[in-house]
């Protein structure tokens, strides 16, 4: 059980994925007004995904989203970090794309562009749509998909050969390729909660 899940949760106008917003519960004077809500999950199967899509962003599917603070600006596709470094990411329930540190401490995937200072739904498990790297290693699917580095925010795919001849390679675990990964490209990967640190 999420321990911050809701059956009531916030939904930005237009879908979970419309972008980032800079209130929580909508516009008004007094800042944050549900700050409560913030790190909250929902789980969703793909009719309750579909039903919270914007389908001009992109389509939702079934897994578990948390509603986080961003400490920088992100992209569609993009792997958020907690930030652990300057600021307490965890209680704080804030995410970065930039990291200083070993990639062990993933959060999840951007379902949508945001603006840092602003809050945003991120992807913390299921099939998600993840940004590829310019050159994609190997474009095959059901590869194994990582972060291109300790401190990358987009992804590469790699054949099995190899894949995991260091320990690094295993702190940069991503998922799996659902569907066959495209140069800088959105593709669909299912995602490994070996991954990813589970702040719920």
């Amino acid at each position: 059980m999420f321990r911050k899940s809701s059956n009531n949760p916030f939904i930005p106008v237009g879908g979970l994925n419309s972008g980032s917003f800079s209130q929580i519960g909508g516009p008004e004077t007094v800042n944050q007004r549900f700050k409560g809500l913030l790190g909250q999950t929902v789980v969703y199967d793909n009719a309750a995904a579909l039903k919270a899509s914007k389908l001009s962003v992109g389509t939702l599917y079934a897994g578990v989203y948390q509603l986080v603070k961003l400490n920088s600006s992100v992209l569609r596709g993009q792997v958020c970090y907690w930030d652990t470094l300057a600021n307490n990411g965890l209680n704080d329930f804030e995410v970065t794309t930039t990291v200083t540190a070993p990639a062990i401490f993933k959060a999840g995937i951007a379902i949508c562009d945001g603006t840092n200072g602003e809050f945003v739904w991120i992807q913390i498990a299921g099939l998600a749509s993840v940004l590829y790297r310019a050159a994609v290693t190997s474009a095959v699917l059901g590869n194994l998909v990582i972060t291109t580095s300790a401190t990358a925010a987009d992804c590469d795919a790699l054949a099995d050969a190899g894949a995991f001849s260091t320990a690094l390679a295993m702190k940069q675990l991503v998922g799996t390729a659902y569907e066959l990964p495209v140069n800088s490209s959105i593709r669909r990967v299912s995602l490994n909660l070996a991954g990813f640190l589970q702040n719920i």
